[in-house]
């Protein structure tokens, strides 16, 4: 029934700290993140650092969102591999 009051519990616990999260001058999107994946139901957990620089044309608002996206997707691609090999 409406509403639902169920306790989903989740299988991984996922803490991001960004150190670095800035489109530089020349238009490259640099991350850098330290991240931790927890598996919740033993313990176990991984802490790793991503450094992703994603290339953008200088000036080009659009293209340095982009760049930032494709940084983004390189550091969730990495903690999703890394989970799945624990």
């Amino acid at each position: 029934s409406y509403p639902s009051y169920e306790i989903t519990r989740t299988q991984y616990l996922v803490d991001v700290t960004f150190v670095r999260f800035e489109l530089d001058a020349g238009g490259t999107a640099d991350l850098v993140a330290r991240w931790q994946v927890r598996d919740q139901g033993n313990g176990r957990s991984t802490s790793r650092e991503t450094v992703a620089q994603e290339a953008a044309a200088a000036g080009d608002v659009g293209a340095g969102v982009a760049a930032l996206s494709r940084a983004l997707a390189d550091l969730a691609e990495e903690g999703e591999a890394d989970s799945l090999h624990q």
